[in-house]
């Protein structure tokens, strides 16, 4: 069918994976806390997208095995498993696995259309642009198959196992610690195998997205080799452009400058498989597929203002202060797929807890507008159950799921010091266990003395989800007895109810 060139997917375009198996949550971990963070303040990120390869077809990769006008992936899907963790290696095109050797699984070159719709992850396409794309495949080709050939041939041997990154290192002792176990553990276990000679030796070791990193720094591709300063000390390294630093634009919100375009997400594949059997095309993203994929789309507006620019709208109330006195406002940021509670300053500069850390937002965000003070209450809470709210609890964000984000807040002092403190606001549900807060840079659970933001209610409709249907009536019946009461009315209530002895 005809689609419109930008849903159009060619060679060199990027895939992304967002895997959830155990190599691919703890590479998720590792770049959303100690990548994300110092990635330029201007750059908001959609999720940590885990894997990535790169589309190839035999016009710019023209291996004998390639079939003309299929798109192949050259890829790094990650499915062996070594101690919990995964290992791969490049593979020829659909090379079997060896099942004594589970772990040596892709990246291969493999059909584009069978490996997205075999795998459980979400996948994404990055597209080159118009101007890489006419330099790269009209201009240059000539040159671009020699260096894809190159590089193909220079790496199909190399080994491919998690190693210690520098950038990594750089980033976290603990980090740095942690890899270097995984590969004495890695070593450990392989020396036990037939050919555990080849496999430990010392030979070039590439991380799985690195390998597209790569590629693309050789074919000088806009976008995957930005330079970077180093900061906090970090070390200047070729790792450090790696697709996995790369923003993948919220393109279902419509934004008119991504070049991401979405291949397969919630388990939908996007291709229309009955007239472009080999998936050159998208198909269009409907209204309701976005609210599923990006539950925060469905979030309410009420009250809620854009903040940009490091400005706070006019007319804001706040509703906690610093430990220096200044104030603080409600805000939310979409970080990821979810839309986090946090704090605003007057610096405009938005806090909130991310994987432990604290994650300072300086891109746009939106702003709770508490003027209407009889609209809304604080209410004590959390003391019973983790997490728990009252039923008038306002609803601010929301987890990467779709559920719901209660606003609290809590008041924190040093110990031993003589000031006020600080009243901090954050996120609260019961799938955090209580309320979450950041303090001194560290996210901070609370399980117990925090307050939640709530609608006003009229007291009989606090009474009545406060007791419950059944008390609730009888509570009802007793104040109406009583009321009738005051005006001797209730014994003719009675007595229709009631026959008296007279009437027998």
């Amino acid at each position: 069918m005809a689609q419109d060139s930008k849903r159009r997917i060619g060679a060199l375009d990027t895939v992304l994976f967002n895997g959830t198996e155990a190599v691919s949550a703890f590479i998720a971990k590792v770049e959303s806390v100690y990548v994300v963070p110092v990635l330029p303040s201007n750059r908001r990120f959609h999720k940590a997208w885990t894997h990535s390869g790169i589309l190839v077809d035999k016009n710019v990769l023209p291996l004998p095995c390639l079939e003309e006008g299929k798109l192949y992936i050259y890829e790094s899907i990650l499915c062996g498993n070594i101690l919990g963790y995964e290992y791969s290696k490049v593979m020829s095109v659909d090379q079997e696995i060896n099942p004594k050797f589970p772990f040596h699984i892709g990246p291969q070159i493999r059909e584009w259309i069978p490996v997205v719709e075999e795998v459980g992850a979400d996948v994404a396409v990055f597209r080159l642009s118009d101007e890489e794309r006419d330099r790269l495949l009209v201009k240059n080709i000539e040159s671009t198959r020699k260096t894809m050939l190159d590089f193909y041939n220079g790496h199909k041997d190399w080994g491919y196992p998690l190693n210690p990154l520098p950038q990594f290192a750089a980033a976290s002792n603990e980090l740095y610690a942690a890899l270097t176990a995984f590969r004495s553990r890695f070593e450990a276990v392989v020396k036990n195998l037939p050919g555990s000679a080849k496999l430990l030796e010392h030979s070039k070791e590439i991380f799985c997205s690195e390998m597209v990193a790569k590629l693309y720094m050789d074919l000088e591709v806009e976008g995957f080799c930005e330079a970077k300063k180093p900061k906090l000390r970090r070390l200047m390294h070729y790792t450090e452009f790696t697709p996995l630093d790369l923003e993948v634009m919220e393109v279902l919100r419509g934004a008119s400058s991504s070049r991401a375009i979405y291949a397969k997400l919630k388990g939908k594949v996007f291709f229309d498989l009955e007239s472009d059997k080999n998936g050159h095309d998208l198909l269009p993203v409907d209204l309701d597929l976005q609210k599923v994929a990006f539950p925060y789309l469905a979030a309410s507006k009420d009250h809620w203002i854009p903040a940009s620019n490091g400005k706070i709208p006019s007319g804001i109330v706040p509703s906690g202060y610093t430990s220096d006195g200044h104030p603080v406002y409600i805000s939310r940021a979409v970080i990821g797929p979810s839309l986090n509670i946090g704090y605003t300053d007057n610096s405009g500069q938005m806090k909130t807890g991310w994987e432990g850390v604290e994650l300072k937002i300086e891109y746009d965000h939106e702003v709770l507008n508490l003027t209407a003070q009889t609209d809304f209450e604080w209410v004590r809470s959390g003391k019973l159950l983790l997490g728990n709210v009252p039923r008038s609890a306002i609803v601010g964000g929301c987890d990467s799921e779709g559920k719901p984000y209660y606003i609290a807040r809590c008041r924190f002092t040093e110990p031993g010091s003589s000031g006020i403190g600080s009243l901090l606001v954050g996120p609260v549900s019961p799938g955090l266990n209580g309320a979450r807060f950041v303090l001194n840079g560290k996210e901070v659970a609370k399980v117990g003395e925090y307050e939640v933001l709530c609608r006003k209610t009229h007291f009989l409709e606090r009474l009545f989800f406060g007791l419950g249907t059944d008390h609730f009536l009888v509570l009802l019946v007793a104040v109406l007895f009583y009321v009738l009461g005051q005006h001797n009315t209730h014994q003719l209530v009675l007595d229709a109810l009631v026959p008296s002895k007279k009437a027998n």
